[in-house]
């Protein structure tokens, strides 16, 4: 950005305040491009009112920012002064007070920003008497002439069916598409959209974007973000892992049913909240305890699955982990090993804001048929998380089961007659958590 150089003792000229306000233009234009990009147009303010009596429409006060030129004609006195400048360059123009608009029924209008400059605030201005020092002269040619003392970078609202002329050195900014519908006699059902130049404000920009995501299936200590305005924690439990299936005699078969996934926790928390729960460390930070829990571990033989751990946000979230699988074994032609009710809902703190929390899902049955003849045996799947697959059970009999992911239950598995191993049901799947902050 340039900016004059004034010496003492120099005799003073009027190009020095011309070029200071041309300077402070440029450089207030080359900053809204950095912004914006050259040749964008953006806008602020504008609020409608739509009158609930009359056909008005009142456009609030706002400013644009639009390509225009340093000068479109010379500014200054005619025999100094500064020539007119043609160089494009980003422009602020001010609306400063509301404009009101006269509408017509079924018709659908855009209302413009005619942006440009003109030479405003004319003033009788006192002069130099180079005949008469101690007199002034009123007016350049002591003739009382009013000349413009401001040039303005102003906006004037219209409402149009097309784009009005853009004025010489100006723009024209769209600002929003009113539809006005047929047979009304005021405003009030009037809809409109407003144009993609009405940019949202860097604080608006700032709130609700997301600053960090941090994920994760181990144990570890959160330090509250002292930016963001809110977390979204994601939080499930250990799954269970399956029964297994024991070996059998030449009459008998056995099957397992899946483990069920572990709890579910969509929560919303305040950095209020958060620093409430947490605890202050020596460097100033603040910490929340993350409890990952692990998943059940396997079972071989006719054994009850083992139950998922509870995984914990310090003392605002608890999340209980899933339910083991269970086993049958006989010689009954047909048989099941049920299925197991998912982990219990999560506790959540008063405080916090449950979004989508959830019970665990429950396993699948595993089913046996035809024990002696056309053998067909299935062992449980596990219960599903939000996080992972559940672990399936094998096609044939004799196999293990699948283990769970991330919440998961493992899959259950079946021996048919005359087993001589016991089998073992799959593992249920650790843990995970997900936090995204907030601004």
């Amino acid at each position: 950005m340039d900016r004059n150089i004034i010496y003492a003792g120099a005799v003073p000229l009027d190009t020095d305040m011309l070029y200071a306000g041309r300077f402070a233009k440029v450089g207030l234009g080359k900053l809204a491009s950095q912004v914006y990009g050259d040749g964008v147009s953006a806008a602020e303010g504008f609020a409608l009112t739509f009158s609930t009596t009359a056909m008005t429409l009142t456009v609030g006060a706002g400013s644009v920012l639009a390509p225009g030129v340093v000068d479109v004609t010379a500014i200054g006195a005619t025999t100094a002064g500064l020539a007119a400048d043609s160089t494009a360059v980003t422009v602020q123009y001010l609306l400063t007070a509301a404009s009101t608009l006269t509408l017509s029924a079924g018709t659908t209008y855009g209302i413009y920003a005619v942006c440009s400059d003109s030479d405003t605030t004319n003033t009788v201005a006192a002069f130099f008497n180079s005949s008469n020092p101690s007199q002034t002269l009123s007016g350049q040619g002591n003739d009382a002439t009013a000349m413009p003392t401001v040039r303005s970078s102003t906006i004037t609202i219209e409402a149009a069916t097309s784009a009005p002329t853009t004025p010489t050195g100006g723009a024209v900014v769209l600002l929003y598409t009113v539809t006005v519908p047929s047979s009304v006699t005021n405003l009030s059902t009037t809809s409109y959209i407003a144009a993609e130049t009405l940019y949202p404000t860097i604080p608006q920009l700032k709130s609700g974007r997301v600053l960090n995501i941090i994920d994760g299936g181990v144990s570890q200590n959160y330090t509250v973000n002292m930016i963001c305005s809110y977390i979204l924690l994601k939080m499930c439990s250990g799954g269970a892992s399956a029964a297994g299936a024991s070996t059998t005699s030449s009459t008998q078969a056995s099957v397992s049913s899946g483990g069920s996934s572990g709890s579910y926790a969509y929560v919303k928390i305040t950095r209020a909240a958060l620093l409430a729960a947490a605890t202050l460390q020596s460097d100033g930070t603040y910490i929340i305890p993350i409890t990952i829990a692990a998943g059940g571990a396997a079972v071989t033989g006719a054994m009850t699955g083992n139950s998922g751990g509870t995984s914990t946000f310090g003392s605002l979230v608890s999340c209980p982990g899933g339910l083991g699988g269970v086993n049958t074994t006989g010689a009954n032609s047909n048989m099941m090993a049920g299925a197991v009710t998912g982990g219990a809902y999560p506790t959540i703190a008063s405080s916090v804001t449950d979004l989508g929390s959830a019970s665990g899902n429950p396993s699948t049955p595993g089913l046996v048929f035809n024990i002696t003849t056309n053998f067909y045996g299935q062992g449980g799947s596990g219960g599903a998380s939000p996080f992972g697959a559940p672990g399936g059970a094998p096609g044939g009999a004799g196999a293990a089961g699948g283990a769970g992911s991330r919440g998961s239950g493992g899959g259950g598995t079946v021996n048919a007659l005359s087993a001589t191993t016991a089998t073992t049901g799959g593992a249920g799947g650790s843990a995970w958590f997900e936090i995204w902050e907030i601004s």
